[in-house]
């Protein structure tokens, strides 16, 4: 085993075993007084709840036992059942926690209805049979509380409560209170309870608290444990001036363990850290004993292979610095030598890549150029064609207009002969466009005033064969005003239909293109646009995007076209929109 390993080693030992004994003392340490505070928290939390229990009790007492001093007057005045309805909402509105409150006689018989009346009679009737009527009776001059019970539907326990308000001869009236208990919510993770006299349970938070197990405490102030659902410990302490309830107040001990598990984790992570300090310190030790050599020898290996330059990088006064002086010297006179070699062929390298690019710059000159001139040419074929299409056509068109224009002299009335001679006469119109459109050049000085509607119309009705047999949808929006630009007509039609043929072309079937006059905010000043919109991405399709490609070569036309002109073309919405500004 090399020295750097054996000193790593015996460090790690070294530190992680202090760690791990400290560690295990330290965990023992915090799980007692974990312990230790939760079972002092239990005892105190147990003492005060049922300390305010009893002083909520004194308080309910007290003002239930004043009730029968205050309306000795009623009772001399011969105690109607006014008044005792009258006891009843007063009692009712003055004590928050009463929720019935009744008058009964020495049969336990209601004397006026209960208050509030819309108290369910089960609820009336579980209040009377609970009633200490018989020590209301014995001693009239003073509050008795009779058995708690959980009414249905409720979730905290409610205790009655009788007080004897009149006496007359052997008759009596006594006042009865149902009062729901106050239960305080619960801290952190404890569970709480009171058990009643019997031992029953009147209200429990969880199941931690088992009220047959704690049947035996009962009566006084105890501490338990149990293992059931699961660890445990709590407290029992008895509630003053109650007829023998308990309050029980437990925690479980899964919180230690999540603690001892914390704890213990990061006893693991500072014993790993130890672990990587140790060894730390022994690299740090091992590059002064042992790694210089070592370092020496994988230097010298790889200078025979062939990296010149390297050093050792070690300064020390003693034999080994010296070594490691001679080989930098060394390295640095071969690298040397290398560099003047790679500096002549790097200058051979730089005249061969100068001569390529020069060679590569004029072969992509000679491709523009060829690809210029393809252009040019199909555009003048495109020219040639359109303009021998257009006098070819031109000729019977005026035939057909003649003779359209003889029969509507001969017979001024006939709609169809007035329909023909408009249709014709568009026709010619058509074809007398062509043959100016035919002509590509741009001549601002042939800018008139002209209705863009105009030119939205002839331009749509020249693609919209070419679109009806892609399956594309053409429509044309018209603003409410007659909106002017000053443009030549047949170069605005043209280069409108230049752009929409271009769009068609990257548009699958059933899209829909809407062409649409407009005004526009530039700078300072409103000015007159034309809006082409498709209700998709153009070259949204992998099957149209070579489409595109080859329109976009037209586009660019156009765009200089435009500029020419003295407007804009602009592209708000990126495949979706293009607006020609004027």
């Amino acid at each position: 085993m090399r020295l750097w390993r054996q000193l790593a080693l015996v460090m790690a030992v070294l530190a992680v075993v202090p760690a791990s004994v400290l560690g295990g003392v330290a965990v023992s340490t915090v799980d007692d007084e974990w312990r230790q505070a939760s079972e002092r928290r239990v005892r105190v939390d147990a003492t005060e709840r049922a300390s305010l229990l009893g002083e909520w009790l004194a308080g309910q007492y007290k003002f239930i036992q004043g009730v029968p001093p205050a309306f000795v007057p009623a009772v001399e005045a011969g105690f109607t059942p006014d008044h005792q309805t009258g006891i009843l909402n007063l009692l009712y509105r003055l004590l928050p926690d009463a929720k019935v409150a009744v008058i009964v006689d020495e049969q336990g018989q209601l004397t006026v209805p209960a208050v509030p009346r819309s108290a369910p009679s089960e609820r009336v009737a579980d209040l009377v049979a609970r009633l200490p009527l018989a020590a209301a009776q014995a001693e009239p001059q003073r509050a008795h509380l009779g058995p708690a019970w959980v009414p249905a539907g409720q979730t905290r326990p409610s205790v009655p409560v009788a007080v004897t308000i009149a006496t007359m001869g052997d008759r009596f009236r006594v006042l009865a209170v149902e009062l729901t208990l106050p239960v305080a919510p619960a801290v952190g993770q404890q569970e709480h309870g009171l058990l009643g006299q019997d031992g029953q349970p009147l209200f429990v938070s969880g199941p931690l608290i088992q009220p047959a197990q704690l049947a035996l405490l009962q009566g006084s102030f105890n501490e338990f444990a149990t293992d059931e659902p699961e660890p445990a410990h709590g407290a029992l302490a008895a509630v003053p001036g109650s007829p023998g309830w308990t309050v029980v107040v437990a925690e479980p001990e899964r919180a230690l363990l999540r603690l001892s598990e914390r704890i213990t984790g990061q006893i693991l992570v500072g014993a790993l850290l130890a672990t990587l300090v140790g060894v730390l310190a022994a690299l740090a030790t091992a590059l002064t004993v042992s790694r210089p050599v070592e370092r020496l020898r994988v230097k010298a290996q790889a200078l025979a292979d062939g990296q010149l330059g390297i050093r050792m990088g070690i300064e020390r006064n003693d034999e080994i610095g010296e070594l490691a002086s001679t080989f930098d010297h060394l390295s640095v006179r071969l690298l040397e030598d290398q560099a003047r070699i790679k500096a002549q062929q790097t200058e051979i390298a730089a005249f061969n890549e100068e001569l390529q690019s020069r060679v590569e710059e004029r072969t992509q000159q000679l491709r523009e150029a060829q690809d210029q001139l393809v252009r040019t040419s199909q555009i003048a074929a495109v020219a040639e064609l359109g303009a021998g299409l257009a006098h070819d056509l031109n000729n019977p068109l005026t035939g057909v207009l003649g003779l359209a224009q003889v029969l509507k002299s001969r017979h001024p009335d006939n709609a169809l002969i007035a329909s023909l001679e408009s249709e014709a006469q568009r026709c010619r119109d058509v074809v007398n466009a062509m043959q100016r459109a035919t002509t590509l050049e741009i001549d601002p000085t042939r800018s008139v005033s002209t209705d863009l509607n105009m030119v939205v119309r002839h331009a749509s009705d020249w693609v919209a064969s070419s679109y009806a047999q892609r399956g594309i949808g053409l429509r044309k929006e018209a603003p409410e005003n007659v909106v002017e630009a000053n443009i030549d007509p047949e170069q605005g039609m043209r280069i409108l239909s230049q752009i929409l043929q271009s769009v068609r072309s990257g548009l699958p079937e059933e899209s829909v293109v809407t062409v649409k006059v407009i005004m526009v905010e530039t700078g300072n000043r409103e000015r007159p646009a034309i809006r082409i919109e498709a209700d998709r991405k153009v070259a949204e399709q992998p099957a149209h995007h070579d489409d595109w490609l080859t329109a976009s070569r037209v586009m660019w036309v156009t765009h200089q076209s435009i500029a020419r002109l003295g407007g804009e073309l602009h592209r708000p919405e990126e495949g979706r929109v293009w607006q020609w500004v004027l």
